[in-house]
């Protein structure tokens, strides 16, 4: 979590030989943002390669995408259920 990305992307990049790609980033309030990286860093554990680096994959993917989808719901359909009837 940082305050300026272009800054912390290029620190970490200086302290890293591998090469680094940001695959998403998120904006929202700081408490909320460090709640839900707490929470990824528990449910990712097994997909953590070093530090605050995780090996691409599906789960990380499937964290993504269901991030995506809290922060940027207008890009995604309803879900449709036994309940919601289709609309015409």
């Amino acid at each position: 979590m940082t305050g300026s990305f272009d800054s912390r992307l290029s620190a970490i990049r200086r302290g890293n030989a591998d090469t680094v790609e940001v695959l998403k980033t998120f904006e929202g309030s700081r408490d909320y943002i460090l709640s839900l990286e707490q929470e990824l860093k528990i449910e990712l554990a097994d997909e953590n390669d070093h530090y605050e680096f995780f090996k691409d994959g599906p789960e990380i993917r499937a964290a993504l995408e269901r991030l995506d989808k809290i922060f940027t719901p207008e890009n995604y359909p309803p879900e449709v259920s036994a309940e919601q009837p289709l609309q015409n």
